[in-house]
């Protein structure tokens, strides 16, 4: 929709037949030189509210500096006239958050539009939208990084009553907190792996990782190598209680463990002495 580059010789171009420095330009907009001298480059472009008065103050008509496209959408901005869709997603980035607010007020933009337009609405906006139709885990995946923590939070919880698969469930980790991580693992257990824990793990406050532990649902949790994977992120008391139960051999899983030794029972690598490492790391912690 908008030739920045183009726009930007046109500013250029004007800005020198009226004698203006860039400095002179900038101080009449009420915006930085470097402003200008990124817009005449091409590198970015003035906000829509700001081109009304930048066609003004160079005496050129704005479908002339911008396009009748162009132009036309600049002039629905301005009175507040709904865009199409496809015209709004072009014309986000340069749009003002409360103007886009007043473009999706009273509509309701599809999942595919809605992530479009996700990084130019503030979390506010966004969560109302969201409420307006339900939103699959998918595309709350894809919202996450947009939402502030209370807004995810309350999304997370009604997801918790329905379906999220593993691999969503790590995808929406770096965004959750961690109570409302740890309920969704709890609610998935019965899928989730150890290995697939340990991804999880980072994101979970000691208290509830060891709560999802002490549950006993995860699979493969006694495997050695899930158990050193896990003893940075888990309390003493918890380590401890696996450490001292039977530890079986390692398994195959969606992550792979390869150890550089050979399984000897004298090796360091060894189940014993792997034991020997954890009850040796939580005496001399205690």
């Amino acid at each position: 929709m908008f030739d920045m580059t183009d726009i930007g010789k046109k500013i250029a171009k004007r800005r020198k037949e009226l004698n203006l420095t860039q400095v002179e330009l900038a101080d009449q907009l009420l915006v930085s030189y470097q402003a200008v001298s990124q817009w005449e480059l091409g590198k970015s472009m003035p906000e829509l509210s700001n081109l009304t008065r930048l066609a003004d103050i160079l005496d050129i008509p704005l479908d002339e500096l911008l396009g009748q496209k162009s132009s036309r959408v600049v002039d629905q901005v301005i009175k507040e006239e709904p865009l199409p869709e496809d015209d709004l997603i072009e014309a986000a980035p340069f749009i003002k958050p409360q103007a886009m607010e007043g473009q999706l007020r009273d509509r309701i933009i599809n999942s595919a539009s809605l992530i479009s337009l996700a990084p130019f609405l503030d979390s506010s906006t966004l969560m109302r939208q969201i409420e307006r139709g339900p939103v699959d885990s998918t595309t709350l995946i894809a919202l996450a990084p947009f939402l502030d923590e209370e807004h995810l939070s309350r999304l997370l919880d009604e997801l918790i009553q329905g379906e999220v698969s593993t691999g969503q469930l790590i995808a929406l980790a770096p965004f959750a907190s961690s109570s409302s991580l740890a309920r969704l693992i709890e609610r998935s257990a019965a899928r989730i792996s150890g290995t697939q824990l340990i991804a999880l793990a980072p994101f979970l406050e000691s208290e509830d990782l060891g709560r999802i532990v002490q549950q006993g649902k995860i699979k493969d949790l006694q495997n050695r190598w899930i158990l050193t994977a896990l003893a940075p992120f888990i309390d003493q008391a918890d380590l401890t209680r696996l450490v001292e139960q039977d530890v079986t051999e390692p398994v195959t899983d969606d992550v792979e463990f390869i150890s550089d030794e050979a399984d000897d029972p004298r090796s360091d690598d060894s189940l014993e002495g792997l034991l020997e490492k954890l009850k040796h790391f939580l005496k001399s912690d205690s």
